[in-house]
């Protein structure tokens, strides 16, 4: 557990403490009463297999395997909380920050006392090198933040380490930033590259220009800038706080790994570096695909605890995701069981791709009070046992079905799972979720699973209608990285995936409504919550929204109780749009690349979001955005 989770009462903003565990925590939790009377509940993410040491507990030693009394008395710790941030501060929850770039700096690299960052604040969360070369050890043992599990920076360091790499007056970034990334344990340097998500989204939100400037479609005179003049804007001045996500969870594009532990321990990080009269606005460009889209998840629960505690001084802006034509939502309605006057039962198409090297998810979410079955076909066309109410069962390499006991080589894992104590807002409600293992190996060791159609038929076998929800979890590449994901979909043979509106008219078929797949919904799963600021993508030139942005238009199917398209067919649009797309032929918005004087193109509703954020902070409010 995090130091700052031990320290008090300092860190109560949410209702979940992120641990990093071994097996022995589950052998204490199952034998200890007074375990199980203190954890209420507990969310795993997938295991890790190369997680960080976590040393034994002693007498009056934390799991990071230092006091907590030194913990909160060192001088580090004093002067970390005596430097609070005040003001507007701008902070990104993102992966690559270069934060010695020419638009986030003044002064003169040669002169470090003359020289101004604008990052004050730098959480590098991957796991550090066992000797770092630039930071002393002395200074990580009085940290609240960031314990074991990475380095924490103030622009002072930052300063002292730009200093060590100026050639000539000016400062050598390749070197800077390689010379960094060997701090960590693995020495990936995610800023080798010309270009990185992170810092091409903090110049939209808060660099010298605005987004309009850089455009070549400029339609609008007024936001013509030919003579180049910096924005005489509260953004571009703001303070800047950036928490570099660790490659775990970089590389990892579900909520099953350790993104909702690393977000929420970024947001504390946050919090805990500004004042108590600060005003924060956090971008984080991050998203998933599947997940109850009510804002259950625990991230978003967290995320929304965390805002309603800031009496207004934290706003948390999210994009809405780049999932409309991804093909990965399907929604449909079932009749109640035996119901001579509509189907009760559905067959959907989950077309796995070969060349997957990583796992692929299903889940169906579905309201109180519904019973549903489920049967599922291999691509070879052999049919699984029923999964029914309580079910956890799993098929192995062999084609066997082995229920309810888990084989070494698990080629599909399917859970039944109910809601825990939906009303206390303590779990995301009643869901199916089914695992498929990957449909390639690199080493040859591990089992696959074929690719191919699985043909999973979903069965109402309760008296009463049910609306039901199937997300496919993203399974995708992250930036610049080798992961060798591929996405799974729905193939449903009435889905038009040409059409470009979203109504009962998206199936090219005579009857829509056996259209399962869905454009509308596709929305980033952490961005469900009640309190974020989601962002969808337009297109400059003809403020269309761009293709992949969800829309807010949605059609007359009666939606599932407590999503966000109910929240918002009840109560009114809650999403703002940005310009993602210059035009249908120049793709993207052009920003920061990593290196001073450059600028690289990059697309998708996470580009949207800063400026947004950049909005934000200069005094605007949400509805005059959305005006």
């Amino acid at each position: 557990i995090e130091p700052a989770y031990l320290s008090g009462s300092n860190y109560t903003q949410g209702s979940a403490i992120p641990a990093l565990v071994t097996k022995e925590f589950f052998s204490v939790y199952q034998s200890n009463p007074q375990w199980k009377k203190l954890v209420i509940r507990f969310e795993l993410d997938i295991p890790q297999a190369t997680l960080p040491n976590i040393k034994p507990a002693g007498s009056g030693v934390s799991q990071r395997g230092f006091s907590s009394a030194e913990a909160s008395n060192s001088v580090e710790a004093r002067s970390l909380a005596s430097a609070s941030l005040d003001g507007d501060v701008v902070a990104f929850i993102d992966d690559g920050c270069a934060f010695a770039h020419a638009r986030f700096r003044s002064g003169d690299p040669a002169q470090i006392n003359s020289l101004n960052l604008r990052v004050k604040r730098y959480w590098d969360m991957n796991e550090r090198a066992d000797s770092s070369p630039h930071i002393p050890p002395s200074l990580f043992a009085g940290e609240l933040f960031p314990g074991e599990n990475g380095r924490a920076f103030t622009d002072v360091d930052l300063k002292n380490l730009i200093s060590e790499h100026v050639v000539g007056g000016q400062i050598n970034e390749d070197e800077l930033y390689r010379s960094l990334a060997t701090g960590t344990r693995y020495g990936i340097n995610r800023l080798a590259k010309p270009w990185a998500h992170g810092v091409h989204v903090m110049d939209l939100a808060c660099g010298p220009y605005f987004a309009e400037d850089r455009m070549s479609t400029r339609t609008n005179a007024a936001a013509e800038n030919p003579d180049w003049a910096a924005a005489q804007d509260a953004a571009s001045e703001a303070p800047v706080i950036f928490v570099q996500l660790p490659m775990r969870t970089v590389q990892d594009t579900t909520l099953r790994g350790t993104m909702q532990q690393d977000v929420i321990k970024a947001l504390d990080y946050i919090l805990s570096q500004c004042s108590d009269t600060a005003k924060i606005v956090v971008n984080l460009s991050w998203g998933t695909l599947a997940g109850p889209h009510t804002g259950a998840n625990l991230l978003e629960r967290e995320i929304d605890l965390r805002i309603a505690a800031s009496a207004g001084r934290l706003k948390v802006v999210v994009p809405a995701g780049n999932g409309r034509q991804s093909r990965t939502h399907a929604q449909f309605a079932l009749a109640p069981l035996n119901d001579p006057q509509g189907r009760d039962s559905i067959a959907l198409n989950w077309r796995n791709q070969p060349d997957d090297s990583t796992e692929s998810y299903l889940e169906l979410w579905f309201e109180d009070g519904v019973e549903l079955e489920i049967d599922i076909q291999t691509p070879g066309g052999q049919s699984l046992g029923t999964v029914r109410r309580g079910d956890v069962k799993f098929l192995d390499y062999t084609g066997f079905v082995n229920w309810p006991v888990a084989q070494p080589d698990v080629i599909l894992g399917a859970v039944y799972s109910d809601s825990l104590a939906s009303s206390a807002q303590l779990g995301p409600g009643h869901g199916i979720v089914l695992a498929l293992a990957p449909t390639f190996s690199r080493d040859g060791i591990r089992a696959v699973a074929p690719h191919g159609i699985w043909q999973v038929t979903v069965r109402n076998v309760s008296a009463m209608p049910a609306v039901i929800d199937g997300y496919i979890e993203r399974d995708d590449t992250a930036a610049d990285t080798r992961k060798g994901a591929r996405q799974s979909y729905f193939d449903d043979p009435n889905y038009d995936y040409l059409a470009a509106d979203d109504d009962e008219k998206v199936a090219d078929s005579s009857d829509p409504a056996a259209t399962y797949v869905r454009r509308e919904g596709g929305f980033n799963s952490i961005g469900t919550g009640f309190a974020t600021q989601k962002v969808g993508g337009v297109r400059k030139s003809d403020l269309h929204i761009a293709d992949y942005s969800p829309d807010h238009h949605y059609s007359n199917r009666v939606q599932r109780a407590g999503t966000l398209i109910a929240r918002e067919k009840a109560n009114g649009n809650t999403m703002i749009y940005a310009c993602c797309e210059e035009s249908l032929t120049l793709r993207g918005i052009r920003a920061a690349g990593t290196r001073s004087g450059g600028t690289v193109r990059l697309i998708g509703t996470s580009l949207a979001a800063p400026q947004v954020v950049r909005d934000l902070v200069n005094g605007w409010a949400p509805e005059d955005l959305h005006a």
